[in-house]
């Protein structure tokens, strides 16, 4: 059963819908109604809607900044707007936000109906995606597997949760491409997705914040759907890559003695020093001091191998 968020600012429409629409039969347990977009964001603090039903115009916030911000905050939940013939200028963006469909004024109820099927519809095969990728995970990875991620929490990945924390654009195409994909196919390093994580692994190793979750946001994609696929194109999981990575990339300013473990640690995207000598020790085999010390010598420690030709 899913939960139904309704905007629309003329008393009687709102009322008439409510009462006309067989909520129930379509699966959809609790509604909440609200006169405007303003007051339908106030009710978020404790209703998380999987179907937003919006008109566009409303005072105060008008449909359009309602859905994008409830995309941002729901990225799974299915969006309606309401529509007349004048509002057509917004159809850019409803586009932009994968709306399911516009529903023209004067209102039917047939018609609303028809549409909140189809809402109803794409959530069942959120739904159904999330249990696979779930099913997956659990059959690819080793049941106690853990890994640290760039702050240093631990993260169990056979328990992440698999639904679509993610701000929405290009959402729709990603998402349904992730519900057909299997996860089980054979991959390699041309793997588009796999060259488009290591696109941004490459380019923004410096930035603390990048995890596995950041990667997910940029790409439309669960974080949980993005490790699989990785780990079975590099045989090693993102987060362990990044560090990889990240310790490659801060090598050379291991050469200059006058630079802080802090400083360099920082330079890759890692926030101490304490932890960037962990991270560091656990990759290279010996401490950064020790490997100053090797710079040079014939038992110099060895960059990690990072599965990659860059």
């Amino acid at each position: 059963m899913y939960r139904l968020l309704f905007a629309e600012d003329e008393k009687a429409t709102r009322e008439g819908i409510l009462s006309g629409i067989p909520c129930q039969n379509l699966g959809i347990s609790e509604v909440r109604a609200a006169r405007n977009g303003a007051a339908a964001l106030e009710l978020l603090t404790e209703f998380e809607p999987d179907i937003l039903l919006t008109d566009i115009k409303m005072p105060k916030m008008n449909g359009i900044e309602l859905a994008t911000r409830i995309r941002k905050s729901f990225p799974d939940c299915s969006i309606l707007l309401i529509s007349g013939y004048s509002d057509r200028e917004y159809l850019r963006s409803a586009i932009y936000l994968k709306a399911v469909d516009f529903v023209e004024k004067p209102l039917r109820i047939p018609e609303l109906t028809d549409q909140l099927v189809r809402a109803v519809q794409e959530q069942n095969a959120i739904r159904k995606q999330k249990q696979l990728l779930s099913e997956e995970l659990r059959a690819l990875l080793p049941e106690k597997e853990e890994e640290q991620d760039s702050e240093g929490a631990f993260v169990s990945l056979p328990t992440l949760n698999p639904a679509l924390d993610i701000d929405s654009d290009a959402f729709l195409q990603r998402h349904l491409q992730a519900v057909y994909a299997s996860v089980s196919d054979t991959m390699d390093k041309t793997d588009p997705l796999v060259l488009d994580i290591l696109d941004i692994i490459h380019s923004q190793y410096m930035d603390r914040t990048l995890s596995l979750d950041s990667i997910s946001r940029q790409l439309y994609l669960s974080a949980a759907y993005l490790c699989v696929r990785f780990k079975k194109a590099m045989d090693v999981s993102p987060v362990h890559y990044i560090n990889q990575y990240r310790i490659k990339a801060s090598l050379p300013f291991l050469k200059d003695e006058s630079q802080k473990l802090d400083e360099i640690g920082q330079k890759v995207g890692i926030e101490n020093g304490n932890y960037y000598s962990k991270v560091f020790k656990k990759y290279m085999g010996c401490s950064p001091a020790q490997y100053r010390k090797s710079i040079g010598s014939k038992e110099q420690c060895q960059a990690p191998s990072l599965h990659c030709n860059q």
